[in-house]
Formats: structure tokens, C-alpha cells, sequence
């Protein structure tokens, strides 16, 4: 008997949509940066900027103090990140690489 190669289950689904982000999120950074280039105009890699936050708050992507707050940020962001980042989790995931 064949079993259908396209089982659906969570965790693949769940799995699928990470990925399918992380991509949208990599080559978004990827155009921004080539827009970035093109127009020498590093506005476009401000975090803010990413966020579309300049559409509430329109003064918080001009003037030059804006672009170190968005490093700040990111920064910080990546610090609350990584320390809420399980431990455990990370280990399953080195355990089936090694496999």
C-alpha cells in the first residue's frame, strides 16, 4: 500500500510558515539593500523604515540620531531574543543536524 507523501500535520505547517518568513524577510532585506545602493540613501535599511513605523510617527525616520536608535534597537531586540530563546530547543536543533 502507497502512503501519500503529502501529509499534512502542524508541526510541518507550523514549519513551512517559519520558513516561508524567514525567506520573504531575507530577500525583502535583500531588495532594500539594492534600493539602498542604487539611490544612496541608507533610509531604506532603518528599522524603522523596515517597520513602516514612519506612516504613525513621520519624524522618526529623519535626521541622523534616527539611524543609530534603529541599530539601538535592533540591538536590543536581538538581546530579548536570544535570552527568551529556550535553551532546550536549542540542543533538539543541534541533535538532528548532527544526525
Amino acid at each position: 500500500m502507497k502512503r501519500n507523501k503529502f501529509h499534512l500535520s502542524a508541526a510541518r505547517c507550523r514549519q513551512a510558515l517559519i520558513s516561508l518568513i524567514l525567506f520573504s524577510a531575507i530577500l525583502h532585506l535583500i531588495l532594500l539593500a539594492a534600493l539602498a545602493v542604487q539611490y544612496r540613501d541608507l533610509t531604506f535599511l532603518n528599522y524603522f523604515h523596515i517597520l513602516e513605523l514612519h506612516r504613525f510617527f513621520p519624524r522618526l525616520v529623519t535626521g541622523q540620531l534616527t539611524h543609530f536608535l534603529s541599530l539601538v534597537a535592533i540591538f536590543f531586540l536581538f538581546l530579548i531574543i536570544y535570552s527568551l530563546t529556550p535553551e532546550n530547543k536549542l540542543r533538539k536543533t543541534e541533535n538532528k543536524e548532527e544526525k
